[in-house]
């Protein structure tokens, strides 16, 4: 992927799989009801105020050797591990669908992508960071969760 400047345009893509990490409860009402953008924000606002996606799991999650096993664990970035006792210290994150279309350098104060150079009538359909490999988006029905991973 190339790198973006402020205002300058990655690729279109239309569609792209990416993940979201997110406590428990989050997650259930995500699956229920869809993303919500108002209640985006708990874990930062880098490059806007709107649903997070990452490229890599990595990302929601650091993958961790584990000396003894060799297996990998994914220790938490942005998913909440949740104590309550059926959930026992368990993470979740999402693979989702997300509509990213045309992308550009997000801010921290922007509450919608910005207006086109090309067409100044019409917004980017997203926001990401310099390299694309995070995604924010600002309509709720840019993303749809296609799998739910629970890990310890």
């Amino acid at each position: 992927m190339q790198n973006l400047e402020a205002g300058g345009e990655l690729q279109s893509e239309n569609e792209r799989s990416m993940w979201h990490g997110s406590s428990y409860a989050a997650v259930k009402s995500i699956v229920a009801n869809g993303f919500n953008r108002s209640l985006c924000g708990k874990k930062g606002v880098a490059y806007g105020k709107g649903s997070y996606f990452a490229q890599n799991a990595s990302y929601v999650g650091v993958a961790h050797p584990d000396e003894s096993s060799l297996t990998l664990f994914l220790l938490s970035r942005y998913s909440v591990k949740d104590y309550t006792p059926v959930h026992e210290g368990k993470m979740y994150v999402t693979r989702c669908r997300v509509l990213v279309g045309m992308t550009t350098l997000g801010t921290s104060d922007m509450v919608e992508p910005p207006a086109r150079k090309d067409n100044p009538e019409f917004r980017f359909d997203s926001t990401s960071d310099r390299n694309g490999t995070v995604v924010v988006v600002y309509k709720d029905d840019q993303a749809i969760v296609d799998y739910v991973v629970e890990f310890a």
